[in-house]
């Protein structure tokens, strides 16, 4: 059988002198991950691709040619601090003390980023996860097909009001940059807690995510601080790594003032 060369895309030959056993992996989709022995492959970009995998010391890859076009992306720049988490300074608190938690003590927490349609009814467009700094700031790959657009800028967390830009931000060839901590109308509606000194933080306590913060978040912290919770926990309001009543005032103020989602 004649092998298409274009399908060859590497052939590492350290010992034949021995029979070995040939077991053939189709990958289904791209981000899928193989691993056989002391072989690790990994699918990141393109279409299906086949390995036939030798016994350890020979591996063959084949698959489909990659497409002429990759789309790259470009970065949004993005600012946001966390009500809870803020220790003044401009600065958070770490995740880098957190039991099972493995991250560099620049790391705050994950947040999620959307951009939504500039028109109504605002689909969602695109979404991904980020890491958040301790100082705010988090560098999120969006598709370069959004250059020459515009969109509402959108952050969630984890235990957070999702917060929305206070308007559609333009994406360019370079990519976009977005601060929603040194203003409160950086967000829609002024939707931000205000920090002091000119800083400004996505309100905490919506531990259910259903867009408001109320009597409804109440039950989770009650039973996560009555248990001792330890850790990486959606009831951790204050990011101290522990569920107690440290994390009752934030949601108490929040709750009174009937925060909630404020979007187009």
């Amino acid at each position: 059988m004649k092998i298409n060369i274009l399908f060859i895309l590497s052939i590492i030959i350290v010992k034949v002198s021995y029979s070995q056993t040939i077991t053939r992996k189709a990958q289904p989709v791209a981000g899928s991950y193989f691993s056989n022995g002391n072989i690790n492959l990994s699918a990141t970009i393109g279409e299906t691709f086949y390995a036939t995998l030798g016994n350890h010391t020979n591996m063959l890859t084949q698959g489909y040619q990659q497409p002429e076009s990759i789309d790259t992306g470009v970065y949004i720049n993005l600012t946001a601090f966390i009500e809870g988490y803020y220790v003044g300074n401009s600065k958070m608190q770490s995740l880098f003390n957190t039991p099972g938690v493995l991250t560099e003590n620049t790391v705050s927490d994950i947040i999620q980023v959307k951009l939504h349609s500039s028109y109504a009814p605002y689909d969602s467009i695109y979404s991904c996860n980020a890491l958040v700094n301790t100082d705010g700031t988090a560098k999120i790959l969006i598709p370069a097909s959004a250059i020459g657009n515009a969109y509402f800028i959108v952050v969630k967390h984890r235990n957070s009001i999702e917060t929305w830009s206070a308007s559609p931000v333009n994406i360019t060839a370079l990519g976009a940059s977005y601060n929603f901590s040194n203003a409160a109308n950086k967000a829609f509606g002024d939707n931000l807690s205000n920090m002091g000194n000119g800083v400004f933080a996505m309100y905490s306590g919506d531990i259910t995510q259903d867009g408001s913060v109320d009597f409804n978040d109440y039950p989770a912290l009650d039973i996560a601080s009555n248990d001792g919770i330890l850790g990486y926990d959606a009831n951790d309001l204050n990011g101290d790594a522990s569920v107690d009543f440290n994390d009752y005032p934030l949601l108490d103020i929040n709750s009174n003032n009937g925060v909630l989602v404020v979007r187009p």
